[in-house]
């Protein structure tokens, strides 16, 4: 009796407790074990300093991106560039169907000729009927001309004149008919506006380009020397921004690439942001103020459209 009490007593808490070890066990057992991976590329850190203001930013040429596009709609005739190539202002990059172009100058060129002869033959009659007044009023004895007569050749003067003028105004008309036609004809020679590089092409021979300003530019040109990176500051950092502070820049993945950028100008209208880090705590409603800086000569790993990392300096480094 007294065997069945003690294990009644004794028996069942043993038990509990081996009930619930057994259970520890199983469900330390089911835990993930921890591995600790090391990243290839981590994230940027920000260089010791007394205050900073962490951004994120866009590569772009000093120039900003050109798109180029045609000013007169039509077919491309040639491409005179390629991808990565350096282009003097002037430099034709392609050019369109000339051939109705070409036809219209011509046409306008002998509307020029056939006016300037008009104007020959209005100034010759002019002459003549000047000699011929002169002629009649040089007749000293008053019956031999009629005062009738000498009116009708004073006014035939006077006509001879406005023939003349009107003839001359014609050239003029023609002339600026040459050189619409001509403007015409440059137009569909697309040149550079500045001394830059070609980022992108997308004309080819044979495409239609029209008039307009395209989602995808026939061709993209910017100035590579130096290379500027357009940096947003959010809106609530605006107070401890120092214009002509430094700023540390580093690519995207390559946080070991770090330069000293340049202060260059800050673009004074607030905007909407639009470069994301993708950040837990990133609002996409938050506005920016874009600071523009420098890349030094030489600095590589940086390309046009690739995004960084920024941190501009606020205060003393320590």
């Amino acid at each position: 009796m007294k065997i069945k009490q003690t294990l009644a007593r004794w028996g069942i808490p043993l038990v509990a407790l081996l009930l619930a070890f057994t259970a520890y066990r199983i469900i330390a057992g089911n835990q993930p074990q921890d591995n600790r991976m090391t990243l290839a590329n981590p994230p940027a850190t920000a260089p010791a300093a007394v205050e900073l203001i962490a951004g994120a930013g866009l590569v772009e040429p000093s120039s900003e991106l050109l798109a180029i596009a045609a000013a007169s709609p039509g077919v491309i005739d040639a491409v005179h560039v390629q991808v990565g190539q350096s282009v003097r202002r002037g430099e034709v990059l392609f050019t369109l169907d000339a051939r109705a172009a070409r036809a219209e100058l011509a046409q306008r060129e002998a509307a020029l000729l056939v006016a300037r002869q008009q104007v020959a033959e209005a100034q010759v009659l002019l002459q003549e009927r000047r000699a011929s007044l002169a002629l009649y009023e040089g007749i000293g004895d008053a019956r031999a001309m009629t005062t009738e007569e000498l009116q009708r050749r004073r006014f035939a003067v006077d006509t001879a004149v406005a023939r003349v003028a009107s003839a001359e105004a014609g050239v003029g008309q023609a002339q600026a008919a040459v050189r619409v036609a001509a403007t015409a004809l440059a137009q569909l020679s697309v040149r550079a506006p500045v001394d830059a590089t070609v980022l992108r092409l997308t004309a080819r021979p044979g495409q239609f380009a029209p008039a307009a300003q395209l989602q995808e530019p026939l061709v993209t040109l910017g100035r590579l020397d130096p290379l500027h990176v357009r940096i947003d500051v959010d809106e609530a950092d605006l107070s401890r921004l120092t214009p002509g502070a430094a700023a540390t820049v580093s690519p995207r993945g390559d946080s070991q690439n770090q330069v000293q950028a340049r202060f260059v100008r800050i673009d004074p209208l607030v905007i909407p942001k639009r470069s994301l880090t993708n950040a837990v705590s990133e609002r996409v409603d938050t506005r920016v103020l874009q600071v523009i800086y420098a890349l030094p000569a030489g600095a590589s790993g940086f390309y046009p459209g690739q995004q960084v990392d920024a941190f501009v300096v606020t205060g003393g480094t320590r």
